[in-house]
């Protein structure tokens, strides 16, 4: 097997072991509005919490874009 071959292997099994972490549903209720996201664990046990899709900040448009 050659290195690059070995390489693609390795990397594709830790994709599997990292899409296997087990999640579940999380909803969070603030003055602004309701986020959704899940509670996760990976494979050793570690408890993360993940949203998506929330807004930092207002793009940079007009007088507060770069010159």
């Amino acid at each position: 097997m050659s290195g690059m071959s070995f390489l693609r292997s390795l990397v594709a099994a830790t994709l599997v072991l990292v899409a296997n972490v087990s999640s579940q549903d999380l909803t969070v209720e603030l003055d602004q509005g309701i986020i959704q996201g899940s509670v996760g664990r990976t494979v050793s046990g570690v408890t993360f919490y993940s949203f998506l899709g929330i807004p930092y900040a207002q793009p940079p448009v007009g007088e507060l874009r770069f010159k």
